[in-house]
């Protein structure tokens, strides 16, 4: 197996939310949630981010989601005596898994993180969790229309967090991994196996753009750069597109450059 990872912050200016981990046998991609209202945690959403992927890599054994809850309990943990957790804005990441075990790749995906899977005939299989991007769809539409840089825009993206925090882990919204362990086991997972599979990725939301907000290319196409030019090839791809689009204008969005994510993987031998 042949396999890839890049992670790139959005802005020098700001750390990186995201976080991605491959050694093989497990592949890993976080992506934190911006937080735009008071989180009531002193480390941040890197630190959180950091941490439980630290969490997720080093207890990944069993079902998937009960791996996942036991990371999100232990990361919750390590800051609940400095940090009020039981803020609807703590800290938070939407998480994709891929555990190879005994010839069977299992998954999980929670949050908008994306896992494409290559299936014999070229064909791709995509598993991304939309919950998310269906709350405060109002808010969300109204932020995106504004200039972006002006103070509208800023208040706007206030009040769409406020309203997507009214949805956040509960019935009828979307789940993420925050503080509460039980988000967990509402995550989309499922399996294929090695011997009919080629090729997958996973992806966080600033790094499918690619295909999904910019429409650059297909799955199919993106695949061949990932094999051509690695997980840095792909980002790089998108970084040139946000700076064609400075002022958000052909592509609508909340920011000029996204953290971005991608870990990828050739299941075949890759010959170089």
């Amino acid at each position: 197996m042949w396999f890839s990872v890049a992670s790139q912050p959005g802005s020098s200016e700001v750390p990186n939310e995201d976080r991605a981990f491959a050694n093989g046998e497990i592949f890993v991609v976080l992506d934190g949630l911006t937080a735009r209202t008071d989180s009531g945690c002193v480390h941040g959403v890197a630190w959180f981010a950091e941490k439980l992927c630290d969490s997720i890599t080093s207890i990944a054994s069993g079902p998937l989601v009960q791996a996942l809850s036991r990371a999100i309990g232990r990361t919750a943990a390590l800051h609940s005596s400095t940090c009020d957790l039981r803020n609807v804005a703590t800290p938070c990441a939407a998480v994709g898994i891929v555990l190879c075990r005994d010839g069977v790749f299992e998954y999980l995906v929670l949050g908008d993180v994306t896992l494409v899977i290559e299936t014999p005939g070229n064909e791709f299989s995509v598993v991304t969790d939309s919950r998310i991007g269906r709350s405060a769809r109002r808010e969300r539409d109204f932020a995106d229309a504004l200039p972006y840089g002006s103070s509208e825009k800023a208040n706007a993206l206030v009040a769409m967090k406020r309203a997507e925090l009214e949805c956040r882990n509960r019935e009828g919204g979307y789940w993420i991994a925050g503080s509460d362990p039980s988000a967990a086991e509402h995550a989309l997972v499922g399996r294929f196996g090695a011997s009919s599979v080629g090729r997958f990725a996973l992806l966080t939301d600033g790094a499918a753009r690619a295909v999904d907000l910019f429409g650059m290319f297909d799955w199919s196409h993106a695949f061949k750069l990932l094999a051509d030019r690695g997980a840095h090839g792909l980002i790089g791809a998108v970084r040139h597109v946000e700076s064609s689009d400075p002022a958000v204008l052909r592509w609508p969005r909340n920011k000029v450059s996204d953290d971005a994510s991608v870990v990828y993987a050739e299941l075949r031998p890759c010959m170089r």
